[in-house]
């Protein structure tokens, strides 16, 4: 289905559908991900912590306008990315 204007990822990650996200995007979409990184005491598990860099390297057609990460109140670590795919 798709194309969408907007595409959100919360706390989830599954790297096979990555590619999946972008191809998702209308010319213009955004895409708003958001999930816990390397070195959180909680989740542990390598398969669903994001690397840093990582998305930015998934998504190399799509303009990134926020790449950063935030560490919440219980210390977790956890990605801030927004990037939009290009109007043509």
């Amino acid at each position: 289905p798709g194309p969408f204007d907007v595409v959100t990822v919360a706390r989830f990650l599954h790297r096979p559908t990555l590619l999946e996200l972008g191809d998702a995007l209308a010319p213009g979409g955004l895409l708003l991900y958001h999930t816990f990184m390397e070195g959180c005491a909680h989740p542990t598990d390598p398969a669903v912590l994001l690397r840093p860099g990582e998305l930015r390297a998934a998504f190399p057609d799509l303009d990134i306008l926020r790449d950063d990460v935030a560490e919440i109140d219980d210390g977790r670590r956890l990605s801030m990315f927004v990037a939009r795919r290009p109007d043509s």
